[in-house]
């Protein structure tokens, strides 16, 4: 084998390395994934349902996960604020009827 020939073999597989290794990273890093789904799910939530559906995420939430919410979307933690007690009274209603 002449060394041009390795040395091209060797850039080779340096790029699928590269390529390798960057593939990988993303996979690690499922966030601009998330990111979109999280996008999705916004636009797709009618706001009424999101009345709703937001305090109904935090209360069955872990402490964790609760924290891990409110410091990803910091929106989400006003949301909470502002309909809480409604969502309250409603799943008290609920667990009268059932």
């Amino acid at each position: 084998m002449h060394l041009s020939e390795l040395a091209a073999q060797h850039e080779a597989l340096d790029a699928a390395l590269l390529t390798a290794g960057d593939r990988l990273a993303a996979l690690a890093d499922p966030a601009a994934d998330y990111k979109k789904l999280e996008a999705r799910a916004r636009k797709a939530t009618p706001r009424s349902q999101a009345q709703f559906l937001i305090p109904w995420i935090i209360a069955h939430a872990t402490p964790d996960q609760r924290n891990a919410l409110f410091r990803s979307a910091p929106p989400l933690r006003l949301a909470y604020r502002l309909n809480h007690r409604r969502y309250r009274r409603l799943d008290q209603a609920l667990a009268r009827t059932a």
